[in-house]
């Protein structure tokens, strides 16, 4: 929703501009019958995750559910193993996360911040991509010049208590 112009619209919101016109459009659409689901291309395969995280199914999910994937991608999710940090996973980026580079900005200034779960106060977190130790941070965050690619994250978390570090699940994304 925008002007010809390509210039900031004014005092018009979600509710007085695009909502309407969406509104009128699915009335024209359904104006001829019942509604139906949009059909899943046949070509998709279902998968239970965790609800909570997105994860494939571990021993700290609560609910699951199911989520449809490509199938030449590579599972989204990786199950915890035992080393696991207990409580600690990354919520951002979310497990099959596909975001694109701005061809508008320099790919020097795109960044992607990683983020782990509330509640997790590290003494330390090493940041590891595709199996690389990318960087270290003494914040549950760090934001990660992105590169285009299929991609692998995971943090070892250290706890501000002492003791070793435990591993959150890996998770998958990419960069077009």
């Amino acid at each position: 929703m925008g002007n010809l112009a390509r210039r900031g619209m004014n005092r018009v919101s979600g509710a007085s501009g695009p909502a309407l016109v969406m509104r009128g459009v699915f009335a024209h659409l359904n104006r001829d019958g019942q509604t139906r689901p949009l059909p899943h291309h046949a070509a998709l395969v279902r998968r239970v995750v965790c609800a909570d995280d997105g994860l494939a199914p571990h021993a700290d999910c609560q609910r699951t559910r199911e989520e449809w994937f490509a199938p030449q991608r590579p599972s989204a999710v990786v199950a915890p193993s035992p080393a696991t940090a207990r409580g600690a996973r990354i919520r951002q980026p979310s497990a099959g996360l596909t975001l694109a580079m701005d061809p508008r900005l320099p790919a020097a200034a795109q960044r992607l911040r990683f983020d782990l779960a509330p509640g997790v106060r590290p003494a330390r977190v090493e940041w590891i991509v595709d199996d690389e130790l990318v960087a270290q941070s003494a914040q549950p965050h760090w934001s990660w010049p992105i590169t285009r690619g299929h991609h692998r994250v995971r943090a070892v978390v250290y706890p501000a208590s002492g003791g070793p570090g435990r591993s959150t699940p890996t998770v998958l994304f990419q960069v077009h």
